[in-house]
């Protein structure tokens, strides 16, 4: 990565972190909890929890979880996914609407250093089940509502919304030294989607 892009980088993230009249031991403190992961997904939601820890975070139907209680829970997943052997060079693929959990899986995942490669919630069982042997998909989180299709899909180990929750009560982790992706499908208009990878690195922050 070329220095220019770092710099570039590393702007976004300050950018992201300014705001007037704070108190000034707070930015410190973010950039001190966001070092073990560096820019990725978990890195800002670990800074993020170490500024504002009792801010809001997700609102959704389950109620509002704070930054602190979504970073709690994003660590404790990421043991357990590093139980189930997911770490770099896996790839674990995403099937999930918008709610805690899945900003839960986004950050777990970045932590292990898997690649992540988010899914379409309209597939049918058999668009699924193309694109997870195309993509390589070694696991699948997925909600609850999902579990048919991802049970049929080819994949060894698939996670439910249960699952996940069950990981997410115990645990801490040690940051993982390499980075995966995040990897967006194509729109599959004229073909099997494709993925587009997209690094977790100060690149993927810039992006």
């Amino acid at each position: 990565m070329s220095l220019l892009t770092q710099l570039r980088s590393s702007a976004v993230v300050a950018r992201s972190m300014m705001a007037p009249f704070e108190r000034p031991d707070r930015l410190p403190r973010a950039l001190a909890a966001m070092a073990p992961w560096g820019r990725t997904t978990a890195g800002v939601l670990a800074g993020a929890a170490a500024r504002y820890p009792d801010r809001a975070a997700v609102i959704d139907d389950a109620g509002t979880i704070s930054y602190a209680e979504l970073w709690r829970r994003t660590q404790a997943i990421t043991t357990g996914l590093q139980a189930c052997d997911i770490r770099a060079g896996r790839r674990v693929g995403l099937l999930a609407r918008n709610h805690r959990g899945f900003v839960e899986a986004l950050a777990a995942v970045a932590a292990s250093g898997a690649d992540l490669v988010l899914l379409n919630t309209g597939f049918a069982g058999p668009q699924l089940a193309d694109v997870v042997q195309s993509e390589q998909i070694d696991a699948l989180i997925h909600d609850d509502e999902f579990v048919e299709i991802a049970a049929a899909c080819g994949v060894e180990l698939t996670i439910d919304e249960r699952a996940l929750d069950d990981m997410a009560r115990a645990g801490s982790i040690e940051p993982s030294r390499e980075q995966g992706s995040v990897v967006i499908l194509t729109s599959g208009t004229t073909g099997r989607p494709k993925g587009a990878a997209r690094s977790s690195d100060a690149a993927g922050v810039e992006a």
